[in-house]
């Protein structure tokens, strides 16, 4: 059997369907073809065991097609996340203890093109032993906190494969969520305090001198730096005082790291009192994946990501009723177009290794760190230009504007 997919991981996709259809993995050939989406398809390739068991049930090609409508419907879905969190300053402004409570509805998680839950497994009957059993982690950041609890915990429920919202890996798994909700929260923080945003977290990464291997601390404070310089951040606390006019803009800054990487991006938005809408009118990324070996490539990967990221966070959302998914098109799921796009993206690709005497860092990678950066930049930009913090994503029209008239503006 030979099949052709733009699966993002070919190699399981060979295994599994092997599994599925009975077949020996020397009897499967998987030939890679270029496709939409990312990196090519999620890794649950549901199109390609679909076809695979048609064809070895016909003993004929098959081709097997989805319409944009069926994959939105059926295609796995970032699992939601419910984020409280509690944290508190001494008198001088310093944060002293941090609390992350997490609740993640990613039970029954599809694996990596796993045989027993792909989506003609599911409707076929098919179910594994055990459900995943699910999970996910806090914010990922180097911040000196005293007393810190980080727990997350996977909502389960029951029936977990008799839905259409199965779950499963967007880019970046889980990173997006959980900056969004870690970095809105040190912003409260920093506004508690009066403090400025940059400078804040400049204190929290400085808190300590233990550091790794990678030296994240050391190159965490460099991408801070250097982000808040390529723009051109001006100190001072948010949010600013809030203008008369139609259109207010303001600024907001979101740090991360992944695995070895380390990334700090400011959002200059604009929103619009009557309407709602926000437009990312200028980013700065400051980052550092280690050794570069293509910058023009790198450059090119982190705008996409950045993009991608203001697209997720504006715009596309999952919405659903009692029987399915209601989202299936571009008016019901939008994305970013053209005319939403940034005037501007800066990407200062920083190289913060503290040790003088070592050669360059690893290449570490940039196919997805930035992106988690995105969602708290802008809610943090939307919060100093109006003094409103948003704390459900996305920011659509309807729930910013909503969010605008309860406090009067």
């Amino acid at each position: 059997m030979t099949i052709y997919t733009n699966d993002m991981k070919p190699y399981s996709h060979r295994t599994g369907i092997a599994e599925f259809v009975g077949m020996s993995p020397e009897q499967v050939r998987v030939i890679w073809m270029d496709g939409p989406q990312l990196y090519g398809r999620t890794a649950a390739d549901d199109a390609g065991f679909e076809a695979a068991w048609l064809a070895n049930e016909l003993g004929r090609p098959v081709r097997m097609q989805w319409s944009r409508e069926e994959e939105t419907a059926w295609d796995t879905k970032g699992p939601a996340f419910a984020i409280d969190m509690k944290g508190g300053l001494d008198a001088d402004g310093n944060v002293v203890a941090l609390d992350y409570s997490a609740r993640i509805a990613n039970y029954a998680h599809v694996g990596y093109n796993q045989a027993d839950t792909v989506l003609i497994a599911q409707l076929m009957g098919i179910r594994p032993e055990r459900p995943s059993p699910g999970g996910g982690r806090g914010p990922d950041e180097m911040y000196h906190i005293p007393n810190r609890r980080l727990e997350t915990r996977a909502v389960r429920f029951p029936l977990a494969f008799e839905t259409p919202l199965r779950t499963g890996n967007l880019r970046d798994p889980n990173g997006p969520q959980t900056a969004f909700a870690g970095e809105s929260f040190i912003d409260e923080l920093a506004a508690a305090a009066s403090a400025d945003p940059v400078a804040f977290r400049l204190r929290l990464l400085r808190g300590s001198l233990e550091d790794d291997e990678a030296y994240r601390r050391a190159r965490s404070i460099a991408v801070v730096e250097a982000a808040a310089e390529a723009y051109g951040w001006d100190p001072r606390p948010s949010p600013r005082a809030v203008g008369s006019g139609r259109f207010l803009t303001g600024r907001g800054i979101s740090y991360a790291y992944r695995a070895r990487t380390t990334v700090a991006t400011i959002a200059e938005v604009e929103v619009d009192r009557e309407t709602g809408r926000v437009w990312v009118r200028r980013m700065v990324c400051g980052h550092d994946c280690g050794l570069v070996i293509n910058p023009d490539g790198l450059e090119s990967t982190v705008q996409g990501n950045l993009l991608h990221g203001i697209s997720r966070t504006l715009y596309e959302e999952v919405r659903f009723d009692g029987e399915k998914v209601t989202s299936v098109d571009w008016r019901t799921h939008p994305t970013l177009t053209h005319m939403d796009t940034p005037e501007r993206i800066d990407v200062v690709i920083v190289n913060g290794d503290p040790n003088p005497d070592r050669p360059d860092l690893l290449p570490y990678g940039a196919g997805e760190p930035s992106h988690r950066t995105v969602p708290a930049a802008i809610a943090n930009a939307i919060h100093d230009a109006t003094g409103v913090r948003m704390r459900r994503l996305p920011l659509r029209p309807e729930r910013v504007l909503a969010e605008l008239e309860r406090v009067g503006l």
